[in-house]
């Protein structure tokens, strides 16, 4: 260690490889304790588990060939101020990178380079989650992400009182849009960033700093998709490195940063929906022809807002019949708050849980021999056979690769629960696979109740 860039790195990386090495949670718990007062380990892991820090920067990004620049007082020599100027500057351009680069060049050994690069682009993995490092440091040492999630209409419908506002419930990827700092930056539901979506972040960047706005990320469908091929097509380029072009970005609520970091909004839905379209008309400048001049971004238009419940079943007779999956409900006075709550509901007829996918099964004969015939998902404690809903490429990909959907959450639409015959045990009627969540964890679990 014969320079300041490699002894700045160097006690950081000691300390969070002995992290990972360490099986037990305990055992992570206790080195986290043992180096409670170290600053640079704090900074590192609030670089690396908090969300709202984004750093712009992929693999393939921090390995790009690039020209020298003179990069001035950004000539850095310790691991912390090339985490600064990532949180601060970094936007993934070729400056910013060779930044990095050089930080990095300074290094003398190919395993701190490897772990430099594992930081600076936030891939690295020791095993830690926000919760476990809150614990050991205290709570909101990491802020948490969390988002406004929908009951069921079915079981909720009681909670409908007084006014309320119909949205269609749109099929693609909930994405959550930050404006902060002159930066946009957007978030799956999980709090995961999404880079590189280079158009949205155009469009957005003129909203006002401080602003957050919650919708639904879908491909712009000009090939006439149905809505579950849409829905992967959208996820394929949603999950892909690099720019992520043709993206819409349906916004359905609004809400200021502050009030979505407390989990709670001050204004009531009516108002919040109020100021969305105030603001996209605003932002939009309509041109001429009577049109909004934003191309990708979009507000889900309002169907109904009114007292009339019976507005919903007529409603989603007409979704049904234009096969969309089903409408949103909003009360007029609810308000924004980052959990499950009754001020929003879900209708849809079919219904969907997400599911873990612990097995698949091959055909023996019949059209799909040697091809995934179903894959075998956990539900109420029993396994549950899902068959249709794959096209011939999946089944092929997923038996060549069965890694990339067992051990996987499995949305999974079906009519109602049923017995089976044999055992007595829950199952599914009529079980169609949507797609892999790659937004869900364990956690997020459920049987479409």
């Amino acid at each position: 260690m014969n320079n300041i860039a490699t002894k700045s790195i160097y006690k950081l990386f000691h300390i969070l490889d002995s992290i990972r090495r360490t099986n037990s949670r305990t055992g992570k718990e206790a080195i986290l304790k043992e180096h409670e007062g170290n600053e640079l380990l704090r900074y590192a892991l609030n670089f690396l588990y908090n969300p709202y820090i984004v750093a712009n920067l992929s693999t393939k990004k921090i390995n790009k060939q690039i020209e020298p620049f003179d990069v001035g007082n950004d000539n850095f020599s310790r691991v912390d101020d090339v985490m600064r100027y990532i949180k601060m500057y970094c936007r993934g351009r070729d400056y910013d990178i060779y930044v990095v680069q050089n930080y990095i060049n300074k290094l003398e050994d190919e395993t701190l380079k490897q772990f430099a690069r594992e930081i600076f682009t936030k891939s690295y993995k020791c095993g830690l989650t926000e919760k476990t490092i809150n614990k050991v440091y205290g709570k909101d040492t990491i802020e948490s992400f969390a988002v406004m999630l929908a009951e069921s209409y079915a079981k909720k419908e009681s909670k409908v009182t007084g006014k309320f506002y119909v949205t269609l419930k749109l099929d693609g990827n909930r994405c959550i849009a930050i404006k902060e700092d002159d930066k946009v930056k957007f978030f799956t539901r999980k709090g995961q960033a999404i880079e590189d979506m280079v158009e949205l972040e155009n469009e957005l960047s003129i909203f006002p700093n401080g602003t957050v706005l919650d919708g639904e990320l879908l491909l712009v469908n000009d090939k006439g998709l149905t809505s579950d091929a849409l829905f992967r097509a959208t996820q394929k380029v949603v999950r892909k490195d690099g720019e992520k072009k043709n993206l819409e970005f349906y916004a359905f609520d609004i809400l200021s940063i502050e009030e979505f970091k407390s989990g709670k909004s001050k204004m009531v839905y009516e108002d919040r929906r109020e100021k969305l379209e105030s603001l996209y008309s605003l932002l939009g400048e309509t041109n001429i022809t009577g049109k909004n001049s934003f191309k990708f971004l979009k507000v889900l238009p309002v169907l109904y807002k009114g007292t009339n419940k019976n507005m919903i079943s007529v409603l989603m007779k007409w979704a049904e019949e234009n096969n969309y999956e089903g409408l949103m409900v909003n009360t007029a006075k609810g308000l924004y708050v980052t959990k499950r709550t009754a001020d929003l509901l879900k209708v849809k007829k079919f219904k969907t849980a997400d599911l873990l996918c612990v097995s698949y099964d091959k055909a023996i004969d019949g059209q799909f021999k040697d091809m995934l015939a179903r894959i075998n998902v956990e539900y109420k404690g029993s396994l549950v056979g899902v068959g249709s809903g794959f096209t011939i490429e999946e089944r092929e990909y997923f038996t060549a690769n069965p890694n990339e959907i067992v051990g996987k959450i499995i949305e999974v639409q079906f009519f109602e629960e049923s017995k089976d015959e044999k055992t007595g045990q829950p199952s599914l009627r009529f079980p169609t696979f949507k797609g892999i969540r790659h937004d869900k964890g364990i956690d997020d679990v459920n049987y479409g109740e």
